[in-house]
């Protein structure tokens, strides 16, 4: 009889063969190698661009932050759940009154052919700096076609530059 540990351990009388360790080891170190991906910062689906509606700004005023999403044909941004804006913690803004989404007339949809509008107050900072605003867009989207929606988080940066 075999005295390895594995036998002792597990009962078995014959020894395991190579393909099922292997199998094993794959199906528990499987889930680490996919958690370690970033998330993706562009949607295939939904091209994306981000600006401010004033570049430049006075310390402490208070200014807006213009969305557009473009989805391809036959995708559409839903408004439930609703889409949301979220500043990166060292953002020197603080957001300003909700989040302004354009709807359709007709469709609970986002209406693309109007910017996504979240207002914020810079804070007050030393004039003449160049300060970078982060932070992620979250909306859902669907396809008519193939009838499936899915989560995005859109990371976004914009630069202001501070006046006095």
């Amino acid at each position: 009889m075999n005295k390895s540990p594995l036998f002792r351990i597990f009962g078995m009388r014959k020894p395991m063969k190579p393909g099922i360790l292997t199998a094993i080891a794959v199906l528990v170190l499987a889930p680490l190698a996919v958690s370690s991906e970033k998330p993706a910062t562009e949607n295939q689906y939904v091209k994306f661009s981000a600006a401010l509606k004033q570049p430049t700004m006075a310390k402490g005023s208070t200014g807006a932050l213009l969305i557009t999403l473009r989805p391809q044909k036959g995708i559409h941004i839903v408004l439930e759940p609703p889409v949301s804006v979220t500043f990166d913690s060292a953002a020197p803004v603080e957001p300003s009154g909700k989040v302004e989404v354009p709807k359709m007339a007709k469709h609970p949809y986002l209406d693309t052919a109007k910017a996504i509008v979240q207002r914020f107050k810079l804070a007050k900072r030393e004039p003449g700096s160049t300060v970078t605003l982060k932070g992620i867009l979250t909306y859902f989207y669907c396809s008519d076609a193939e009838g499936w929606c899915s989560k995005f988080r859109q990371p976004f940066a914009v630069s202001v530059t501070v006046t006095k």
